[in-house]
C-alpha cells in the first residue's frame, strides 16, 4: 500500500466515521336522512429518496460533500454524509452551482460523486431513485437492497462510463444530457460484470480508479461539470483513455456495456420508477 494510501486511511478515519370520521348529513328536503359512509384521511403522498454509504477500499467518506444530478442541466444537489459516510437523497437540497434555488432532479438515474474530507479523492456511484423506496436501485451486487448501498470500485467504474458516455457517445445528440438516456437495468449488469469478470481492458480501467483514489487524483474523465464541488480538480487523461479503450472493445468483448437508449426515458426494459 502507498504511503499516500496511508494518509488518506488516517485522514478518513480522523473525520469519522387516520383515522376517519363520519361524514356530514345533507340538510333540507323531506324523507329519512341517508347514511353517509366513513371517508378515510387519505394517506401523505411518499416523497423520494434514497441512501447510501460512501467508502474506498473499507475507509469510510465521513462528513464527506457529495453532489448527485441527473444530468438535466447543468445543476446539482449538495449534501455531506454523516461520521459513518451514510448519506441520503430527498426530492430537494441546496442547487451547486447557483446555490440560489433547491435543487431537485426531473430524472430517476442520479450521478453521485463524492468528495473525502479534506482531500480530492472522489467515490462514484449512480442510483435509481424511484418514486418510493420500493422501486429503489442502486449498483450494489444486491440493486434492491438500500443497506448493501456501498461504493466500490465496480460502482465507480460504470458511474464514469455512463457519465463520459453520456457526454460523447455519438448517439447521443442534441442539449439534452440527462442520464435517463440509459437503461438503469443495465448499468447494474455492467457493474456486476466489472466486479466478477472484466476484461483485459476493463481491468486496467479498475486499476487506474484505484490507483487515483489512492493518490487523491481526481477521477472525472474528458471535462468538468458546473456542478463539480472542488474548484481544485481537473480532468483525468488515463481514466479517460480507459473508457474510449472500454467502449472501443464493445458489446462484442462485454455484452453488458452500456449504450444509449432511442431517446431519453425510451428505454426498453429500464425500471418502473
Amino acid at each position: 500500500m502507498s504511503a499516500s494510501f496511508l494518509a488518506l486511511a488516517a485522514l478518513v478515519a480522523a473525520c469519522g466515521g387516520g383515522g376517519g370520521g363520519a361524514g356530514t348529513p345533507p340538510t333540507g328536503g323531506g324523507g329519512s336522512t341517508p347514511t353517509i359512509a366513513p371517508t378515510g384521511t387519505p394517506a401523505p403522498a411518499s416523497t423520494p429518496s434514497d441512501s447510501g454509504s460512501i467508502s474506498v477500499s473499507g475507509l469510510s467518506f465521513a462528513d464527506a460533500n457529495i453532489v448527485y444530478t441527473c444530468g438535466c442541466s447543468g445543476e446539482g444537489g449538495e449534501i455531506t454524509t454523516d461520521a459513518n459516510g451514510n448519506y441520503t437523497i430527498t426530492g430537494t437540497a441546496k442547487a451547486i452551482p447557483t446555490q440560489s434555488t433547491a435543487y431537485s432532479p426531473p430524472g430517476h438515474n442520479l450521478m453521485v460523486v463524492a468528495y473525502a474530507d479534506n482531500s480530492h479523492t472522489q467515490a462514484w456511484t449512480m442510483l435509481f431513485m424511484g418514486n418510493s423506496a420500493a422501486t429503489n436501485l442502486n449498483l450494489s451486487s444486491t440493486p434492491n437492497n438500500a443497506t448493501a448501498n456501498v461504493t466500490d470500485t465496480a460502482s465507480t467504474g460504470a458511474a464514469l462510463y455512463v457519465y463520459y458516455q453520456d457526454a460523447y457517445s455519438p448517439q447521443i445528440t442534441g442539449s439534452d444530457r440527462t442520464f435517463d438516456w440509459f437503461n438503469y437495468n443495465q448499468i447494474i449488469a455492467f457493474a456486476q460484470h466489472l466486479r466478477t469478470a472484466p476484461s483485459t481492458n476493463e481491468t486496467k480501467f479498475l486499476s487506474d480508479i484505484s490507483s487515483a483514489q489512492q493518490s487523491g487524483t481526481s477521477l472525472f474523465p474528458g471535462f468538468l461539470p458546473t456542478w463539480n464541488a472542488d474548484a481544485a480538480d481537473s480532468t483525468n487523461a488515463t481514466i479517460a483513455t480507459d473508457i474510449q479503450n472500454v467502449a472501443q472493445d464493445g458489446t462484442a468483448v462485454d455484452a453488458t456495456l452500456p449504450t444509449p437508449c432511442p431517446a431519453a426515458n425510451a428505454c426498453s426494459g429500464a425500471p418502473t420508477p
